[in-house]
Protein backbone atom coordinates (compact mmCIF):
# COMPACT_ATOMS: atom_id res chain seq x y z
CA UNK A 1 0.00 0.00 0.00
CA UNK A 2 2.87 2.37 0.77
CA UNK A 3 4.28 1.61 -2.68
CA UNK A 4 0.95 2.54 -4.34
CA UNK A 5 0.86 5.76 -2.41
CA UNK A 6 4.46 6.57 -3.34
CA UNK A 7 3.73 5.78 -6.99
CA UNK A 8 0.69 8.08 -6.86
CA UNK A 9 2.72 10.91 -5.35
CA UNK A 10 5.44 10.36 -7.91
CA UNK A 11 2.85 10.61 -10.71
CA UNK A 12 1.49 13.81 -9.17
CA UNK A 13 5.02 15.29 -8.96
CA UNK A 14 5.72 14.33 -12.60
CA UNK A 15 2.41 15.87 -13.66
CA UNK A 16 3.25 19.08 -11.77
CA UNK A 17 6.73 19.14 -13.33
CA UNK A 18 5.18 18.84 -16.80
CA UNK A 19 2.66 21.59 -16.01
CA UNK A 20 5.50 23.79 -14.67
CA UNK A 21 7.52 23.22 -17.87
CA UNK A 22 4.50 24.19 -19.99
CA UNK A 23 3.94 27.33 -17.91
CA UNK A 24 7.63 28.24 -18.18
CA UNK A 25 7.48 27.89 -21.99
CA UNK A 26 4.39 30.12 -22.13
CA UNK A 27 6.07 32.68 -19.87
CA UNK A 28 9.17 32.73 -22.09
CA UNK A 29 7.01 33.22 -25.20
CA UNK A 30 5.13 36.07 -23.51
CA UNK A 31 8.41 37.72 -22.50
CA UNK A 32 9.68 37.47 -26.09
CA UNK A 33 6.50 39.10 -27.41
CA UNK A 34 6.79 41.85 -24.81
CA UNK A 35 10.40 42.49 -25.83
CA UNK A 36 9.37 42.63 -29.51
CA UNK A 37 6.62 45.11 -28.63
CA UNK A 38 9.05 47.30 -26.73
CA UNK A 39 11.49 47.26 -29.65
CA UNK A 40 8.80 48.13 -32.19
CA UNK A 41 7.49 50.92 -29.95
CA UNK A 42 11.04 52.28 -29.84
CA UNK A 43 11.09 52.20 -33.66
CA UNK A 44 7.68 53.87 -34.02
CA UNK A 45 7.22 56.23 -36.95
CA UNK A 46 8.36 59.75 -36.27
CA UNK A 47 5.83 62.42 -35.49
CA UNK A 48 5.52 64.68 -38.54
CA UNK A 49 2.99 67.50 -38.91
CA UNK A 50 3.01 71.13 -40.01
CA UNK A 51 0.55 73.96 -40.40
CA UNK A 52 1.28 77.31 -42.03
CA UNK A 53 -0.31 80.44 -43.41
CA UNK A 54 0.96 82.73 -46.11
CA UNK A 55 1.51 85.86 -44.04
CA UNK A 56 3.33 86.21 -40.76
CA UNK A 57 2.38 89.89 -40.46
CA UNK A 58 0.26 92.44 -42.24
CA UNK A 59 -1.37 92.05 -45.63
CA UNK A 60 0.09 89.99 -48.42
CA UNK A 61 -1.02 89.40 -51.98
CA UNK A 62 0.45 86.66 -54.13
CA UNK A 63 0.28 87.06 -57.92
CA UNK A 64 -0.81 87.75 -60.50
CA UNK A 65 2.07 86.70 -62.71
CA UNK A 66 2.48 85.42 -66.25
CA UNK A 67 3.96 82.21 -64.84
CA UNK A 68 3.08 79.82 -62.02
CA UNK A 69 4.46 80.92 -58.65
CA UNK A 70 5.47 78.72 -55.73
CA UNK A 71 3.73 80.02 -52.62
CA UNK A 72 6.05 80.46 -49.64
CA UNK A 73 4.01 80.24 -46.44
CA UNK A 74 5.92 82.37 -43.92
CA UNK A 75 3.82 82.00 -40.77
CA UNK A 76 4.62 78.63 -39.23
CA UNK A 77 1.92 77.62 -36.77
CA UNK A 78 3.47 74.21 -36.11
CA UNK A 79 6.33 72.23 -37.65
CA UNK A 80 6.72 68.94 -35.79
CA UNK A 81 9.63 67.05 -37.34
CA UNK A 82 10.85 70.21 -39.17
CA UNK A 83 9.74 68.93 -42.58
CA UNK A 84 8.42 72.31 -43.74
CA UNK A 85 10.90 75.01 -44.79
CA UNK A 86 9.45 78.56 -44.44
CA UNK A 87 12.26 79.97 -46.60
CA UNK A 88 11.36 77.84 -49.62
CA UNK A 89 7.68 76.91 -49.07
CA UNK A 90 8.56 73.23 -49.51
CA UNK A 91 7.71 70.26 -47.31
CA UNK A 92 10.29 67.45 -47.55
CA UNK A 93 9.33 63.96 -46.37
CA UNK A 94 11.81 62.50 -43.90
CA UNK A 95 10.39 58.96 -44.05
CA UNK A 96 8.52 56.86 -46.58
CA UNK A 97 4.82 56.89 -45.78
CA UNK A 98 1.32 58.08 -46.55
CA UNK A 99 0.93 61.81 -45.88
CA UNK A 100 -2.21 63.95 -45.79
CA UNK A 101 -2.07 67.52 -47.15
CA UNK A 102 -4.66 70.26 -47.21
CA UNK A 103 -4.52 73.80 -48.57
CA UNK A 104 -6.91 76.73 -48.69
CA UNK A 105 -6.68 79.82 -50.87
CA UNK A 106 -8.50 83.10 -50.44
CA UNK A 107 -8.64 85.69 -53.19
CA UNK A 108 -9.76 89.25 -53.63
CA UNK A 109 -12.27 90.83 -55.97
CA UNK A 110 -11.09 90.93 -59.55
CA UNK A 111 -8.74 87.93 -59.75
CA UNK A 112 -9.24 84.21 -60.18
CA UNK A 113 -7.89 81.85 -57.55
CA UNK A 114 -6.18 78.77 -58.96
CA UNK A 115 -3.61 76.84 -56.99
CA UNK A 116 -2.11 73.37 -57.25
CA UNK A 117 -0.63 70.92 -54.81
CA UNK A 118 2.66 69.75 -56.33
CA UNK A 119 4.66 66.58 -55.55
CA UNK A 120 8.21 66.60 -56.92
CA UNK A 121 7.10 69.17 -59.49
CA UNK A 122 4.08 67.15 -60.65
CA UNK A 123 0.51 68.40 -60.28
CA UNK A 124 -1.63 66.42 -57.79
CA UNK A 125 -4.87 68.33 -57.01
CA UNK A 126 -6.10 71.90 -57.51
CA UNK A 127 -8.30 74.64 -56.16
CA UNK A 128 -10.24 76.95 -58.42
CA UNK A 129 -12.59 79.89 -57.87
CA UNK A 130 -13.46 82.52 -60.47
CA UNK A 131 -13.55 86.22 -59.64
CA UNK A 132 -16.89 87.57 -58.54
CA UNK A 133 -18.51 90.79 -57.40
CA UNK A 134 -18.20 90.07 -53.68
CA UNK A 135 -15.06 91.10 -51.82
CA UNK A 136 -13.45 87.68 -51.31
CA UNK A 137 -13.61 84.12 -52.54
CA UNK A 138 -12.07 80.95 -51.20
CA UNK A 139 -11.30 77.44 -52.29
CA UNK A 140 -9.69 74.40 -50.68
CA UNK A 141 -8.61 70.87 -51.43
CA UNK A 142 -6.79 67.94 -49.82
CA UNK A 143 -5.03 64.72 -50.79
CA UNK A 144 -3.39 61.69 -49.20
CA UNK A 145 -0.09 61.19 -51.02
CA UNK A 146 2.37 58.30 -50.80
CA UNK A 147 5.85 59.81 -50.42
CA UNK A 148 9.34 58.41 -50.33
CA UNK A 149 11.92 59.95 -48.02
CA UNK A 150 13.19 63.08 -49.77
CA UNK A 151 10.02 63.72 -51.84
CA UNK A 152 8.99 67.37 -51.92
CA UNK A 153 5.50 68.91 -51.74
CA UNK A 154 4.49 72.55 -52.17
CA UNK A 155 1.57 74.75 -53.27
CA UNK A 156 1.83 76.60 -56.54
CA UNK A 157 -0.26 79.56 -57.64
CA UNK A 158 -1.40 79.36 -61.27
CA UNK A 159 -0.48 82.11 -63.72
CA UNK A 160 -2.80 85.14 -63.60
CA UNK A 161 -4.22 84.12 -60.22
CA UNK A 162 -4.00 86.00 -56.95
CA UNK A 163 -4.33 85.03 -53.29
CA UNK A 164 -4.70 87.09 -50.14
CA UNK A 165 -3.66 86.62 -46.52
CA UNK A 166 -3.06 88.58 -43.34
CA UNK A 167 -2.48 87.74 -39.69
CA UNK A 168 -5.84 85.93 -39.63
CA UNK A 169 -4.39 83.06 -41.68
CA UNK A 170 -6.79 82.77 -44.62
CA UNK A 171 -4.45 81.14 -47.14
CA UNK A 172 -3.01 78.01 -45.52
CA UNK A 173 -1.00 74.85 -46.18
CA UNK A 174 -0.86 71.89 -43.75
CA UNK A 175 0.17 68.26 -43.74
CA UNK A 176 0.98 65.29 -41.57
CA UNK A 177 2.20 61.71 -41.70
CA UNK A 178 -0.69 59.23 -41.51
CA UNK A 179 1.59 56.20 -41.25
CA UNK A 180 5.01 55.08 -42.40
CA UNK A 181 5.42 52.32 -44.99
Amino acid sequence: MLQKRTDGLEADVNSLKKENEDLQMRLNATNEETDKGKKSAGNAAPKIAFSTSLSNSGFIYGGPSNVNLKLVFKRVISNIGNGYNPDTGIFTASVKGLYYFTFTTVGCKSYDIRAMLMKNGAHQVSTNDHRSTDSTDSSSNAAALPLDAGDKVHVQLSANSRVFDNRNGYTTFSGFLLFSM
